[in-house]
């Protein structure tokens, strides 16, 4: 999309850096250790002719052979003893340094993909407004007081008519689906919501897209893609991310036989043009089942009301 702002491939070739330096210093030190090993080969013949030489030679021709052969593997040995230090030793030690690499990149698969980052952002467009001489909204006020006053406030009223209204919405509390029935809707090319759960990164969670499956049982693994990844410079997509069932929510293909919410409900939703969720409140029913009437938290412009497709918007007991 034209209108979406794409910085996440600079933020990973940041995140990434520490690994690509290691990566760098593990190469260097590959080749340093194969220069080592390349010396140590070429000397080789070198100990074959010294050693013939030594059997045929007499005297003190004899005695320069051995001085010779001596010398060359004391040579050959201190190339043996430098790739060694290369190989187990530290500053280098190659191998602790690979297998910190090999660890680095399994935690660097398992992590969550990078939401808001690649998309919309809310912040982004308020500052275009302010560039375009657009007044700037007053704040939202708190929805989470401003919430725990409402519902305050309507215990202690008790109105039979506030209950009545109540009763009459169904309000779906659609909560977690056993781990058989998220697997039978886990497949190739089904779209989830994938949690979130670094704290650094905006949201709630990403919206992508199933794109293989690895293992059986409880080693099994979905190899995840955000439904709109951010190629590098090169053009290239990044890799896709693993995750567990655990940290899945199947998306439904449409909003047939999904309940309505009530007004008030805290949900987790899709914001428009992004594939990140945010929290957000019902803000009241629309014509058609198929689409909610939100406000999103976080939101400047004063009750702000968006509407979001009814399957992209997520009961919060869904979510652990």
């Amino acid at each position: 999309m034209a209108a979406r702002n794409r910085p996440r491939a600079n933020l990973m070739k940041e995140d990434n850096s520490d690994e690509v330096m290691l990566w760098n210093s593990i190469l260097d030190k590959i080749r340093h250790a194969s220069a080592l090993n390349k010396k140590y080969e070429d000397l080789l013949p070198k100990f074959d002719a010294a050693e013939v030489k030594l059997v045929t030679s007499d005297g003190a021709n004899n005695l320069a052979a051995l001085t010779e052969l001596e010398a060359l593997h004391r040579e050959g040995l201190k190339y043996s003893e430098d790739e060694l230090k290369i190989l187990h030793e530290e500053p280098d030690d190659l191998i602790k340094n690979l297998e910190t690499l090999i660890s680095v990149r399994a935690a660097f698969e398992n992590e969550a993909p990078r939401p808001a980052t690649n998309l919309k952002s809310r912040n982004l467009k308020r500052r275009r407004d302010e560039e375009n001489g657009t007044d700037s909204p007053a704040p939202t006020p708190d929805p989470t007081t401003s919430g725990a006053k409402a519902a305050k406030a309507a215990s202690r009223s008790g109105s039979v008519a506030a209950s009545v209204k109540q009763e009459s919405v169904v309000d779906t509390t659609e909560g977690v689906k056993p781990v058989a029935d998220r697997l039978s809707l886990l497949k190739v090319g089904a779209e989830v919501f994938y949690r979130n759960k670094d704290k650094k990164t905006e949201g709630e969670g990403i919206l992508c897209s199933i794109t293989s499956i690895l293992g059986e049982g409880k080693q099994r693994r979905f190899e995840i893609q955000d439904v709109e990844p951010e190629p590098d410079d090169s053009g290239n997509l990044p890799a896709p991310y693993r995750a567990s069932v655990n940290s899945l929510v199947p998306i439904p293909l449409s909003a047939s036989g999904l309940g309505e919410f009530a007004k008030g409900k805290h949900v987790y939703a899709l914001y428009p043009g992004t594939t990140t969720f945010y929290k957000a409140e019902m803000a009241g029913p629309l014509k058609s089942k198929d689409m909610c009437k939100l406000r999103f938290e976080g939101e400047e412009e004063r009750d702000k009301e968006m509407e979001v497709e009814r399957r992209y918007v997520l009961d919060t007991n869904q979510v652990k």
